[in-house]
């Protein structure tokens, strides 16, 4: 079972900002006026399983030494969907499942729970990157090379609702690889092992690879 909840329905607080300044610095934003411990960044196109919030939480409170919780797509796309759609969200889930590495270094705010001092301490999201492209990966880059520990949590699940064509499928890896490409150029590199004896794994939502 899924959870969904409609922001309108529930006691939230809207934060409006007066331009578009892109995903990095709208999350800034709101972690800005988070007062809890865990903030939990969550896509629109999303649906939390029931267990989701329970399992993030318990994480936390199980592996005091984590920073962060990095949830992953379920493999199934609701009924209806497209074969493009139904391809898409299981390379999302098994790209993510198959991850080897203990702490890898990954974010993808689609489900990233992340507590709130390392975020503050981290800088938050680079809101130089004003597209939905890689604002989150080089999150996850720089939380792992200040020494802070990602858990992948398979069981941390929710339901990517986004619909895809082959056509816009297409264009969206390129324009992610092409993004990709200008943060390597900025100096937003996958951390290298650091001789800590742990593999860092870097994932983005689009390739997949591993820095030994």
């Amino acid at each position: 079972p899924v959870l969904s909840l409609k922001a309108d329905r529930i006691d939230v607080r809207f934060i409006r900002l007066n331009s578009n300044q892109g995903p990095a610095a709208a999350r800034n934003t709101g972690a800005e006026q988070a007062d809890q411990p865990i903030i939990l960044f969550i896509d629109a196109d999303v649906e939390m399983q029931r267990l989701t919030l329970k399992r993030i939480q318990d994480a936390f409170e199980t592996n005091p030494e984590i920073s962060a919780v990095q949830g992953i797509y379920t493999s199934s796309a609701p009924e209806g969907f497209n074969t493009v759609t139904r391809y898409q969200n299981h390379y999302y889930h098994f790209a993510f499942k198959t991850i080897q590495a203990e702490y890898p270094a990954v974010c993808a705010t689609y489900c990233f729970a992340v507590k709130r001092d390392v975020f503050v301490s981290a800088g938050g999201f680079d809101t130089s990157i004003k597209k939905p492209t890689v604002e989150d990966e080089a999150f996850g880059y720089r939380l792992t090379e200040l020494n802070h520990k990602i858990q992948l949590h398979r069981g941390v699940q929710v339901t990517h609702l986004a619909h895809y064509q082959f056509d816009t499928l297409i264009l969206r890896k390129f324009r992610m690889s092409f993004n990709q490409v200008k943060s390597l150029l900025r100096g937003v590199k996958p951390p290298v092992n650091s001789g800590d004896g742990h593999n860092k794994t870097h994932h983005s939502k689009d390739t997949l690879g591993a820095v030994l």
